[in-house]
């Protein structure tokens, strides 16, 4: 399967000191500066008015912003340059082996204290005195991590961080208000006030002395979010970002199709109740007994609990906030393109954030490029780590030369989008296209069929063909089983630090529908989001869907690929507020809902998460439908046992849709 176990060499085995770290998989960069308490002044002048650093939201009045870049520094024989993706030399040199680590509290229009490290590289023992590019992360999980009788930076985990320290840069890590040692409670998800802080840490940043007045932002997860709401208050400094793993999305991140992904926001509570009030948490170096540390830790007690806050949506914008409402998105990114911030995306195809990453890419006009690899949100497997590690470290230090230094490494002249193509275990290829879908994939319609295939003892065996139906009636009988599971240790498990490690899914099988194609005569490559159009009838009011994309080897195992959820009462289609790269769109509100009509078949379209898979010769593509993942998804309990019919004819010609292109 894509993520079988491999075991790795030694030198990329991960520290036990930071195992936990290594979960959360910030791979950001940042830390260190220490002064008293210093309070936060936009610079003077009319980049940085007042009204500017107060404006929040799509509302707001934001400052033209002109795209410049910094004179570069003289560069060496063209012959001795390679400035290509995941290759780079003879542009940016490592100067510098050492760095200083200091810490502060700065101080935010309304008081509030947020403790920052800044990280300045050494020349001669002493910090350099040429002012240099700042790259930021705004922190939700702690800027800095215990390591038995002392605190270590990104630095001393992070290589991406050292090669940015190494090339010329000061990075700065700021525990966001109400986590770490800082002040504050952490109210809201992604709130106004982070975002005001977003601006004024920026633009206090640039005005430093040691400061080139050029920033950077840079993070993954709920950092590289920050980043996207660090952009939509447009700081005049702010010129690139850096984000890995960001939603887009964040209702259908958590209630896909409008069911609730349980598992993940109870994992994600839990994690920030212990690093909010139980992790310890790194002082800055004026509070040296940790008494301010104490102080602002026990502010922590008033922060927002995801669990309170998201398990009793059932829709979008039910709660009437930002968070659950579709047309958030569309505000938020047009903010983000206002601000002519330069976006560079990171993301895989088995992390929760692949679709979230293409959609960022369509909604964006601004300069801007992204990658998929082939990995999840923490890379499990030691040689997509690797390959994630290595090539990010240089793609970000790529992006920062050409914005923030001014060096002309011909970054922009280069395909927007570069994503790997799965073939099998441990191998993969890159491609690049300027596009999404790439215009060469075609879709591929199969058609829900009887079967029996002989591939597999599932409940019906049903098959996949290219030829329409034409019986006048033909469906397959499913019986509800909440049991169903595609396992504990999913791309779900994984968005929160677990290790990804997918089973063979024929278990699964067996409990589900399944429509499976014949063996490929050649090579089938998959390079898009799949659809499937299935027409059903039930008693029940309700239910939940979930389908899965799946290739079996030669030996009958049944690996998994991808997956897409809908609740059938959440079916209705709609416009979206923002480009949806023409896949189908749930707008997921109240006044939207419709009960299943009893026995009578209605239409369920629904897109699967993207993909870039190569289906070799002598494999089969597998269709399994279920009611229910018990790994990760809250069920409709009372479902268990319900009739479904799963039709199939030339009335309701049930289909998947496959964006299918030459292979690699």
């Amino acid at each position: 399967m894509r993520n079988a176990r491999v075991p790795p060499p030694a030198a990329l085995i991960r520290p036990a000191r930071a195992a936990w770290l290594a979960a959360l998989i910030l791979i950001a960069v940042g830390c260190g500066q220490a002064r008293p308490t210093t309070t936060l002044q936009p610079p003077a002048g009319p980049t940085a008015s007042p009204e500017a650093v107060s404006a929040v939201g799509p509302t707001a009045t934001l400052p033209p912003v002109i795209v410049e870049r910094p004179t570069p520094p003289p560069l060496p024989a063209a012959d001795y340059r390679v400035s290509e993706f995941g290759r780079y030399q003879g542009y940016s040199e490592e100067r510098y082996l050492t760095w200083q680590r200091t810490s502060q509290y700065l101080t935010m229009r309304d008081g509030v204290r947020l403790a920052a490290d800044i990280l300045r590289p050494l020349q001669d023992g002493q910090p350099v005195s040429e002012p240099l590019p700042v790259v930021w992360v705004a922190a939700r999980y702690h800027r800095a991590f215990p390591d038995r009788d002392r605190f270590v930076s990104y630095a001393d985990i992070f290589p991406d961080t050292r090669m940015l320290l190494q090339h010329g840069y000061i990075l700065a890590v700021v525990d966001i208000r109400g986590t770490g040692a800082s002040f504050g409670a952490y109210a809201d998800f992604l709130s106004e006030a982070e975002a005001r802080d977003a601006y004024e840490i920026t633009e206090w940043l640039a005005a430093q002395p040691w400061s080139n007045g050029r920033i950077g932002m840079s993070g993954s997860t709920l950092s590289g979010m920050a980043q996207f709401l660090a952009a939509s208050q447009a700081p005049p400094h702010l010129k690139a970002i850096f984000p890995t793993s960001a939603a887009f999305d964040f209702y259908t991140l958590l209630y896909p199709g409008g069911i609730y992904r349980a598992s993940v926001v109870d994992q994600w509570a839990r994690l920030s109740t212990f690093l909010d009030l139980q992790q310890p948490a790194a002082p800055v170096d004026e509070d040296p007994t940790g008494a301010l540390r104490d102080a602002a830790r026990a502010e922590h007690a008033d922060n927002w609990d995801p669990r309170v806050a998201l398990d009793h949506i059932a829709f979008r914008a039910e709660a009437g906030d930002r968070l659950v409402d579709s047309n958030w998105i569309a505000t938020y990114a047009e903010s983000v393109d206002r601000s002519g911030v330069a976006v560079y995306q990171w993301a895989g195809w088995l992390d929760a954030f692949a679709k979230d990453a293409l959609l960022w890419h369509a909604n964006l006009t601004t300069p801007r490029k992204l990658v998929i690899g082939p990995w999840d949100n923490s890379p499990s497997r030691w040689d997509t780590r690797s390959e994630y590690l290595k090539r990010r470290s240089i793609e970000q230090l790529r992006w920062f030369d050409y914005w923030l230094k001014g060096i002309e490494n011909g970054i922009l002249d280069e395909p927007a989008i570069h994503y790997a193509v799965w073939r099998a275990p441990g191998q993969w290829s890159w491609r690049a296209t300027e596009v999404w879908p790439p215009a060469d994939a075609q879709p591929a319609q199969l058609y829900l069929a009887s079967g029996p295939t002989g591939s597999v003892a599932s409940i019906n065996d049903g098959a996949l063909s290219p030829q329409a139906p034409t019986a006048a009636a033909a469906s397959d009988l499913y019986r509800v089983d909440l049991t169903t599971t595609s396992g504990p240790a999913t791309r779900w498990d994984n968005l929160l630090g677990a290790d990804m490690d997918y089973p063979d899914l024929t278990a699964n099988d067996a409990k589900g529908l399944t429509y499976t194609t014949p063996a490929f005569a050649q090579d089938v490559t998959l390079t898009g989001s799949p659809v499937i159009s299935l027409y059903l009838s039930t008693a029940a009011p309700d239910l939940d869907l979930f389908v899965y994309l799946e290739e079996i080897d030669r030996r009958g195992v049944s690996n998994y690929i991808t997956e897409g959820a809908l609740r059938a009462s959440h079916r209705a289609l709609a416009a979206a507020p923002y480009d949806t790269l023409g896949l189908p769109h749930h707008p997921g509100r109240a006044e939207d809902m419709e009960i299943l009509p009893p026995d009578q078949p209605v239409l369920l379209v629904i897109d699967l998460l993207p993909t870039a898979n190569v289906f070799n010769a002598g494999h089969r593509l597998r269709l399994t439908l279920t009611c229910a993942d018990a790994g990760y998804a809250a069920p409709l309990a009372w479902t268990d046992g319900a009739e479904v019919r799963v039709h199939r004819d030339a009335h309701y010609p049930s289909s998947l849709t496959l964006p299918v292109r030459p292979a690699p």
